[in-house]
């Protein structure tokens, strides 16, 4: 398992949803694993976990990217903070 960065960041209505769009291989080779967030007042950062289906251990892994999204609930609404990739810091 290891942290992807993301590409791109679309804000939901009322600011409780991030919808984060990435680049990623293709399932079974490389699935979301888990998303760590962490809020303070200044800033969200989310970083995305992606790691191979345990499912499928013998999976023939071409390297192809595909463009993926993944919606993340936060517990308060977003406001001013900034939104910042963990796996790259970039905001």
């Amino acid at each position: 398992v290891k942290a992807v960065g993301w590409n791109r960041v679309v804000v939901g209505q009322g600011g409780r949803t991030l919808r984060l769009v990435y680049v990623g291989g293709i399932a079974p080779c490389y699935v979301l694993d888990h998303v760590a967030t962490t809020l303070d007042r200044r800033a969200v950062t989310v970083t995305l976990y992606e790691g191979s289906d345990p499912a499928h251990p013998n999976a023939v892994c071409p390297e192809i990217a595909q463009l993926k999204g993944v919606d993340v609930k936060l517990p308060v609404p977003l406001g001013a903070r900034r939104v910042i990739d963990g796996a790259t810091s970039a905001r």
